[in-house]
């Protein structure tokens, strides 16, 4: 196996996994030897047809849920963690008018404040480690101006999580350095 490739001895974490782009990346890398722990609100696990795959069910947009995810969902805090992917996500098709104050916090909640406090959490595992990675998946909408088809509230949810003035993504939008200086 190509060592760029080898994730051998790593563990990861990935929020919204259980179907699309999350449970293709957790299979991904733990077809290529990570240890990886799904987070997501289904009490029901997907099947993944991975035995280095794990599940653990928070909704992540309920701050009570997400105190301390990290470590519960590790099993402790002494696991290592090596990758936060923050990929949870979802989409109202209400316009600014319609969105009820409900669908806005619940869409910022899962949107902004998990990221930020998923991440916040990871950040000590991964020093502890000697650094790691935290990948934030954000929408298209981020980057189409009027958001195309898509709603206008996840547009601006969706904008804000990848930085508001960026007419397109960046190079290292998946590689967020500030966070793991030594990565």
């Amino acid at each position: 196996m190509d060592t760029l490739l080898d994730f051998t001895g790593k563990t990861a974490i990935i929020t919204g996994g259980r179907r699309g782009l999350g449970k293709a990346m957790a299979t991904a890398l733990a077809e290529r030897g990570a240890e990886v722990v799904v987070i997501a609100r289904n009490a029901e696990p997907p099947e993944f047809n991975c035995e280095r795959i794990r599940y653990f069910s928070a909704d992540l947009a309920d701050r009570a849920e997400r105190e301390g995810v990290i470590a519960r969902a590790l099993g402790g805090e002494d696991r290592p963690l090596d990758i936060l992917v923050n990929n949870a996500g979802m989409q109202f098709q209400e316009s600014v008018e319609s969105c009820t104050l409900e669908q806005w916090d619940y869409s910022r909640s899962l949107l902004l404040d998990a990221v930020f406090e998923l991440s916040q959490q990871a950040i000590p595992f991964l020093k502890r480690r000697g650094g790691g990675k935290i990948i934030n998946i954000a929408s298209i909408c981020a980057f189409r101006e009027g958001g195309g088809n898509f709603s206008p509230v996840f547009t601006i949810t969706a904008t804000s999580s990848t930085g508001p003035n960026s007419p397109a993504p960046p190079p290292t939008v998946a590689n967020t350095a500030i966070f793991s200086p030594r990565a």
